[in-house]
């Protein structure tokens, strides 16, 4: 039975390399409920004389559960969205993995990277200011604004740069596998879970940093010059204003739209996840390699620079592209419908208030100046919750986790914070879950 355990351990662990399937993960879900289920036979029938009565009522808890629940719809529907769930979370995990900073040196490549996010940022909310200037029909505007997030958001990916809000959807998967007892066979280190926890959020931390950073000064650079080469403004007058009044939380739905955002930026992770899941599991680069018409069409160099690229950055190119025409058509569909349906991205809001704060000649008060910038650090946190929340809701409800049963978890993360502080804001020399005791 133990081998059984152990085989089903390195099918799950070959899910990196070669992908999954709904059928294959339900199949292993169900060989492992079996072999859980002969181990408590097993433990009545040895003559050990020890009974681990802690596994038995696991086991009778979810015989009763699934006996109340055994014609229920809504129960079949949640756990079959579980399973396909599951291998999209495996690959959102690894992919957060690159999110989370340990060292030092680790946290300030992140920020560096996100000080590149930022700069592209800037570029992406002057192009769609002025995009936004065009005589032309709502679809065709929400088109060109989605071509341009999804151009930037792509550029952002491939020179290694970061995007803060993007983050979450991925980091959620990762931290909830330090909960997955499924993949580690026992009893989850909260001690560790603690710590993971504490590298997303100064990892997090660095993120928003070097993207604002840059984004407000660039933005308002960006916009100066415009005028000056030009003698046009981006934005002026009532616009100029309404781009400022657009990020206020109590003069606009600008907090609202912010989740709707954040639901977006998961969206796109879990698209990213599955479309990396079906590229490994399928095995397109292979296919590729073995294409006759691929052979002939391309060089060797080239085809290899081809397949690499889909190979590893096809999940992310697909799940930018998603999130780009996500954004870009919200205030679209939202027109169209008569709907107060629109998004608030915090780095594109950011370099909003930018832009009418030098269209309107720097003619407001302080007391609005930072009202406004209220707004962005609002909509920047929405972005961040709603995106992590559920992303981490997936993860863990894909695992069939349920975090009630580790009431603990919250005192350990109070102890870390209260005698760490300092950890969840910059990286420490180095920390074991020992110390957290």
């Amino acid at each position: 039975m133990h081998n059984c355990n152990q085989s089903i351990q390195w099918i799950r662990d070959q899910r990196i390399a070669y992908g999954t399937s709904l059928a294959q993960t339900y199949i292993l879900t169900r060989l492992q409920q079996q072999v859980n289920r002969m181990f408590i036979i097993l433990d009545v029938l040895d003559v050990d004389n020890t009974f681990n009565t802690e596994r038995f009522v696991m086991y009778f808890r979810t015989v009763v559960h699934n006996e109340n629940r055994k014609n229920s719809l809504k129960e079949f529907l949640s756990e079959n969205t579980g399973y396909l769930a599951y291998q999209i979370a495996e690959h959102g995990g690894r992919t957060g993995e690159k999110f989370i900073t340990t060292t030092r040196k680790d946290f300030w490549r992140m920020f560096r990277s996100a000080v590149g996010g930022g700069i592209i940022i800037s570029f992406i909310g002057i192009v769609k200011n002025l995009l936004g200037k065009m005589a032309a029909a709502p679809f065709w505007h929400g088109f060109l604004y989605s071509v341009n997030y999804s151009l930037g958001f792509i550029l952002i990916q491939d020179t290694g740069s970061t995007l803060a809000t993007k983050q979450p959807a991925y980091t959620a998967n990762n931290v909830a596998s330090s909960f997955d007892a499924q993949k580690i066979g026992e009893r989850p280190d909260l001690r560790n879970l603690a710590i993971t926890i504490g590298k997303v959020s100064r990892t997090q931390l660095a993120s928003f940093t070097g993207n604002l950073i840059v984004v407000f000064p660039l933005t308002y650079l960006l916009a100066w010059l415009f005028f000056a080469s030009t003698g046009v403004k981006i934005a002026e007058g009532a616009a100029a204003q309404k781009l400022l009044t657009d990020q206020q939380p109590f003069h606009s739905l600008a907090w609202l739209y912010a989740c709707f955002t954040g639901f977006f930026l998961f969206a796109s992770g879990l698209i990213a996840g599955y479309v990396e899941n079906y590229l490994v599991y399928s095995k397109i680069g292979e296919r590729l390699r073995h294409s006759t018409a691929f052979k002939y069409g391309f060089s060797e160099k080239r085809r290899y620079k081809i397949i690499h690229y889909i190979e590893n950055n096809m999940g992310a190119l697909i799940g930018n592209i998603a999130l780009g025409f996500f954004l870009g058509m919200a205030g679209f569909f939202g027109k169209t419908f008569g709907l107060p349906f629109d998004i608030r991205h915090i780095t594109i809001s950011a370099a909003n208030t930018a832009i009418g704060y030098f269209g309107l000649d720097h003619n407001i008060s302080a007391r609005e100046l930072w009202y406004t910038l209220f707004g962005v650090f609002g909509i920047g946190f929405l972005n961040f919750a709603v995106s992590f929340g559920l992303a981490f809701y997936v993860a863990v409800k894909s695992r069939g986790i349920r975090l009630k049963e580790y009431p603990e978890f919250l005192g350990i993360l109070w102890r870390y914070i209260r005698t760490y502080p300092r950890d969840f804001i910059k990286a420490p020399q180095s920390r074991t879950a020992n110390q957290l005791r």
